[in-house]
């Protein structure tokens, strides 16, 4: 019997619990796109975590992380996760630039503010 420790397991959960998001979805429920997007980023994780090689799950997790960005536009998990997918890729400049798409919808959300200000001044100060 597979357990969730099992990475597939896992996954075939995760994409049950997606199925229903969007049956949830589809009925009015208007929180469910935000459960939508955490599942879509959670999924691609499971696959990211599990692939023997990266490439073999790779345009699965585009489509998941395209899927996040569109469910939720105001999230910064669907950049955040991309950025880890395209650093397994070696991919590197793609993946600094997610982060900073990241950074900056989250310095958006926080009106422009710094998540810790005292880094900005102690970078002043160098």
């Amino acid at each position: 019997m597979a357990t969730l420790d099992d990475g597939v397991a896992a996954a075939t959960c995760t994409r049950q619990g997606l199925a229903i998001i969007e049956f949830q979805a589809a009925h009015g429920d208007e929180e469910a796109e935000e459960r939508m997007c955490g599942a879509c980023c959670a999924l691609t994780e499971q696959l990211m975590a599990t692939a023997d090689d990266i490439e073999d799950v790779a345009d699965e997790c585009d489509s998941l992380l395209r899927r996040a960005a569109e469910v939720d536009p105001t999230s910064a998990e669907p950049l955040q996760v991309m950025a880890s997918l395209r650093s397994q890729q070696g991919r590197n400049e793609e993946a600094l630039e997610a982060l900073r798409q990241s950074i900056a919808s989250w310095r958006s959300r926080r009106g422009g503010r710094d998540v810790d200000p005292d880094r900005r001044r102690r970078a002043e100060e160098e």
